[in-house]
């Protein structure tokens, strides 16, 4: 049970995105410089501050539009305000969830767990509902098997150092022992209950280079309109792209196979709409760099 002890420290824990989202942020980062740098060392500074021109044509204003929300997005990925992020506060009588911003612009509140001489652990839970990864939240047990959780509607994410860092951080915060499990909610409804035992880093490095390939039609269509060679190489180009997308993504589902697809490159999986991203970043870059 809990000692309320009121002499101890608080604990503020600010839950920072994962690793491999935050790598993304590079790729905006570079799909704006990296063509800009190419096209200064091929035509010059004049003719690329020429095209970038808002004014100059529509085209150009689509590009430097697109230009400066990448440049935005990249930043937010890479620098995000603390005022941002979600966190979790403990203290010798209660725990608390503030969400991240964007939750909190449609409502989400902050959630509490009083604690007190009746609780008598935490339990920091990795949820797996039906062999999906559902999130983390921190659950507040008492003695009668009553239990309080927080950030069940979040979708947290926590390596393995925030994991530790809680481990270490709460119960000095609140005097109560910390258990760290994973929670399994089968297709029958029933719950089972293990310890957690950390992940394979090959895991979050392939989740990555995953992810890194949804750049590809982006990165393809631009090379392929700058260069301008025959119909039948970029349409052969474009397919070679998608089948190594579809070959990253097969090989990160082998690797974890309770991630049966990736929301973040599920529209681009098809060849349609890969095909779409594609053939516009071709026609934007062969207009500007041939206009004739």
């Amino acid at each position: 049970m809990a000692l309320l002890d009121q002499s101890r420290q608080p604990f503020i824990f600010e839950i920072p995105g994962p690793r491999y989202i935050r790598t993304m942020g590079l790729i905006p980062f570079a799909s704006v410089f990296v063509p800009i740098g190419f096209f200064c060392s091929k035509r010059g500074v004049a003719w690329t501050l020429h095209i970038l021109n808002p004014l100059a044509s529509l085209p150009s204003l689509f590009v430097t539009a697109s230009m400066a929300v990448a440049l935005a997005f990249s930043l937010l990925i890479l620098f995000p305000p603390r005022s941002s992020l979600a966190q979790f506060e403990f203290t010798h009588d209660c725990a608390k969830f503030i969400p991240n911003f964007l939750l909190r612009l449609i409502a989400e509140p902050a959630t509490f767990a009083a604690i007190t001489q009746q609780s008598t652990e935490i339990i920091l839970c990795h949820s797996i509902w039906q062999e999906r990864p559902n999130g983390w939240r921190v659950i507040v047990r008492s003695a009668n098997g009553a239990e309080h959780e927080l950030g069940g509607n979040s979708d947290l994410y926590l390596s393995l150092s925030d994991v530790n860092a809680l481990t270490e951080a709460i119960t000095p915060a609140t005097g109560l022992p910390v258990r760290v499990v994973i929670r399994r909610t089968l297709l029958h409804g029933a719950v089972e209950e293990t310890p957690w035992t950390p992940p394979a880093t090959k895991t979050n490095t392939l989740m990555g280079l995953g992810l890194a390939s949804a750049c590809l039609p982006f990165v393809g269509g631009i090379i392929m309109g700058w260069l301008s060679p025959r119909p039948v190489i970029v349409i052969a180009v474009g397919l070679v792209l998608w089948l190594c997308m579809m070959l990253a993504l097969f090989v990160l589902a082998r690797t974890d196979p309770s991630r049966k697809k990736l929301p973040t490159l599920y529209s681009l999986t098809t060849l349609v709409t890969f095909s779409a991203t594609y053939a516009a970043c071709f026609v934007v870059t062969a207009y500007l760099v041939h206009p004739h």
